[in-house]
């Protein structure tokens, strides 16, 4: 809620002032055609990734479906990258 609030002042990193500005940001940054190309890239970045990880998903699930030797160790070095940054910090603070 906070940051929704600042997005509508004119308060800045290391101030303590705030004053109203309305949608005068938003104008502001839509008017740049450099945020409107970078949020043109996110977007076809992020759909495009999406698209490859559905692909990837439903062709390792077809995998994962069928029988076959080495299918635990498998499954095991398909979910390390998920499972590895949840427990590396983890062990560091330890």
């Amino acid at each position: 809620m906070l940051a929704i609030v600042l997005s509508f002042s004119t308060a800045t990193a290391g101030s303590l002032s705030f004053g109203w500005a309305g949608f005068a940001n938003y104008r502001a940054i839509l008017a740049d055609p450099i945020f409107r190309r970078a949020l043109a890239n996110t977007a076809i970045v992020n759909d495009r990734s999406q698209v490859l990880v559905v692909v990837l998903a439903t062709a390792a699930a077809q995998v994962f479906r069928a029988a076959f030797h080495g299918k635990r160790t498998a499954r095991f070095v398909l979910l390390l990258p998920w499972a590895v940054p949840s427990r590396s910090p983890a062990l560091a603070w330890t």
